[in-house]
């Protein structure tokens, strides 16, 4: 049997710390203070999976995430990359490995799998 790990993933982006030394006092003089238009970080949502063989492509959530989307994901992202990894086998089913989020959980979904049964 094939094991496939599936999770969605955020990367982050983040300029760093800042640290002023200065005396007593000084804290809100405008030589220690810094302003920003906002927090330097950026979070991009992907979907991807990874196998003891190495690991698939990512595909980019760009809109809220909810059962309809993850059904679409799992039709254009993991079916097409993962035959291409392992191949498409009758007598073998690639395991996806998720936890109990409610979209993994939903009606529409489960029957995707239901449906797909080189999928378990």
């Amino acid at each position: 049997m094939l094991v496939a790990f599936f999770a969605f993933s955020l990367i982050l982006e983040s300029s760093g710390r800042k640290f002023v030394y200065r005396t007593d006092g000084t804290r809100f003089q405008p030589g220690h203070t810094v302003t920003l238009k906002r927090s330097c970080r950026m979070t991009v949502n992907v979907w991807g999976w990874f196998s003891s063989e190495g690991a698939g492509a990512l595909h980019r959530i760009t809109s809220r995430l909810n059962a309809e989307k993850y059904v679409d994901i799992l039709e254009n992202a993991p079916v097409p990359t993962a035959f291409e990894r392992f191949g498409q086998r009758d007598d073998q089913a690639i395991r996806f490995v998720q936890d109990r989020s409610p979209i993994h959980t939903a009606n529409l979904v489960r029957k995707w799998f239901e449906e797909h049964p080189q999928f378990c």
